[in-house]
């Protein structure tokens, strides 16, 4: 039964809801703080929880994110008495503060970390720094010169803001001034957003990690030969993109337009195991923290064969029923496998030919033709059941061709034309029901053909032929 609540009732209820909305925001999105020193996970925090992807955090104490653990936090503030120390994955959504002189930050030989914001300390501070560090926003030395120290040693340091007030960069740039991105120099290897992207030994997990704009919709491909395959994403607002293409060991080249997706209208064969990606950047960096995204390296894999699946149907000439969504040409090879999953066999009936290039049928499988023709420019492969005892094919090649040995069910069809100037063998036994037509070439019967007549018809040979 409904119940009907007066309207304080209502009132009541709503500001309920409202309480505990904002109370779930402030328990998952509130500051943490360090108690004591230890590694990361099995430290204390106040309040008594793991830091999470929303929530600041303050350390106060001697931190270690240890090796193979990954932590991901809003903004980080280490205190006066504060140390880090990454030897795993740290990802920074918002900015990191080294705001106090005795703030201590490193990293290990196998860490990364992420920052999508700035990278601010201030004087005193010890930086020492090795493997990835990526900072989207600005990196910046706070106090007077000569009183930080910024230690790199085999680190690889992508910056894409500004640099300012750092008075050297340790082994990299043997001391001298730096006022802008440095490049590769010494043990070192540094660079922006455009050297990141250009850069062909940037593992693929550290660019995952690195992406801010959602391309999880870029996937593989699978295309037919001769077929059209276009990579895609969900627009973004405020960006550009810019598609890229990498061949075996080649650099990635630039294809396609500023668009989010990318067409290739023709694929060919020499196509197959291309690696395509997309590079997003916003249309105005200063609006955005996200300087730069790289999405996944996908592949394309151009097969030659259109395999028939039958997931809606019977029908032939259903696009849905086939591997590479496309019908199949006098171009494409075909293979009828067996086992289909639907059941759903092939049948040829009224209205539109079908077409093959090689035409493979499995034990098992079959094609039926009704009233309509099957032209096959290839070989034939039947080691299923090809029914034409009321249907019609046509061998029209462009080098020799075979009819193998128990091509047609029963030996029977009712139409046959040979289409073909290089000429045709039988090695089966064929019983025809309605014509023959050697339309161009020669066709070798093996002493195995005959015309059928009955009662109702009499077969012949379609004297219009050359």
């Amino acid at each position: 039964m409904k119940k009907n609540y007066s309207k304080p009732s209502k009132l009541l209820k709503i500001t309920f809801i409202v309480i505990g909305l904002l109370f779930f925001e402030f328990s998952f999105a509130q500051n943490l703080t360090s108690t004591e020193d230890g590694n990361w996970h099995q430290i204390v925090w106040s309040p008594s929880q793991l830091p999470q992807p929303a929530n600041d955090v303050t350390i106060s104490n001697s931190i270690i994110i240890e090796q193979d653990k990954v932590v991901e936090i809003n903004n980080l503030d280490i205190g006066k008495t504060g140390s880090l120390t990454v030897n795993g994955t740290l990802i920074v959504n918002g900015s990191i503060e080294m705001d106090n002189n005795g703030s201590y930050f490193e990293m290990g030989a196998s860490s990364r970390v992420i920052i999508f914001g700035d990278f601010s300390a201030s004087n005193k501070v010890n930086v020492s720094i090795s493997s990835y560090l990526i900072i989207h926003g600005n990196f910046t030395k706070k106090g007077n010169e000569g009183k930080g120290n910024f230690d790199v040693e085999n680190g690889n340091i992508y910056i894409y803001g500004d640099v300012d007030g750092w008075p050297n960069f340790g082994n990299c740039d043997t001391g001298e001034d730096y006022t802008g991105t440095p490049q590769e120099s010494g043990s070192c290897d540094y660079g922006n957003e455009d050297d990141f992207a250009n850069n062909p030994d940037i593992p693929e997990d550290i660019i995952e990690l690195s992406r801010c704009y959602n391309l999880s919709e870029l996937s593989d491909i699978n295309a037919c030969e001769g077929s059209s395959a276009t990579f895609r994403i969900t627009a973004i607002a405020e960006v550009d993109y810019k598609w890229q293409r990498k061949i075996a060991d080649g650099d990635w080249v630039k294809v396609g337009s500023n668009s989010n997706s990318y067409t290739i209208p023709v694929t060919k064969l020499e196509d197959d195991g291309n690696l395509y990606r997309v590079i997003v950047k916003p249309k105005n960096p200063a609006n955005s923290n996200c300087k730069i995204s790289i999405s996944k390296s996908v592949v394309l894999k151009v097969n030659t064969i259109n395999t028939w699946t039958g997931t809606e149907n019977s029908n032939w000439n259903n696009t849905n029923n086939w591997s590479c969504n496309s019908l199949p040409t006098l171009e494409t090879d075909v293979l009828i496998p067996e086992n289909i999953t639907s059941g759903n066999y092939p049948e040829i009936t009224a209205g539109t030919n079908a077409l093959a290039k090689n035409l493979s049928i499995e034990n098992n499988a079959s094609v039926m033709v009704t009233d309509n023709w099957l032209r096959i420019a290839g070989s034939l492969t039947n080691s299923g059941a090809l029914k034409t005892e009321t249907g019609s094919i046509s061998f029209e090649g462009t080098s020799a061709q075979i009819i193998p040995l128990n091509a047609f069910e029963n030996n029977r069809i009712q139409n046959l034309r040979i289409n073909n100037t290089f000429g045709v063998t039988s090695e089966a036994i064929i019983e025809i029901t309605g014509t023959l037509k050697i339309e161009t070439g020669i066709f070798n019967t093996g002493n195995k053909l005959s015309l059928i007549s009955d009662e109702n018809q009499t077969a012949l040979i379609d004297g219009s032929g050359n």
